[in-house]
């Protein structure tokens, strides 16, 4: 059996989750590591600066998106990671279509070009 939250308690969850995660995106390529508290060894591809609106039914979406980002390091993107100091969010990546968390306009980075997130929510759904 599920849980079911009202729309007030879901939106203060997700506001609270935003005051966290506004901030800085690393885009990685390879394997995400196990968990967010596990360092990686990888370097980020990209950077994105994010801002995420407040939430309405239980969900927060970038309130700057579509945010465009000179990519830094050549690879294919495939995992994010948010982080504010000690909290930190992963992530898989994809194009629209894909099963990613992050969407992004191409995976296949190139240092020097210009790559865009697409789309990055979060909810908590209200089961059926």
């Amino acid at each position: 059996m599920a849980l079911r939250f009202n729309d007030t308690l879901r939106n203060s969850l997700m506001n609270n989750l935003k005051s966290y995660i506004d901030g800085i995106c690393f885009v990685y390529p390879g394997t995400r590591p196990p968990n967010p508290d596990f360092p990686t060894s990888e370097l980020p591809l990209v950077r994105f600066t994010l801002q995420y609106n407040s939430a309405t039914d239980g969900m927060i979406s970038l309130s700057n998106a579509p945010v465009a980002s000179e990519v830094e390091g050549t690879g294919t993107a495939t995992w994010f990671r948010l982080e504010d100091g000690n909290y930190k969010i992963d992530g898989d990546v994809s194009v629209e279509g894909g099963s990613g968390d992050a969407i992004l306009d191409n995976v296949g980075l190139t240092a020097g070009e210009m790559v865009t997130l697409k789309q990055m929510d979060f909810s908590i759904p209200n089961p059926a």
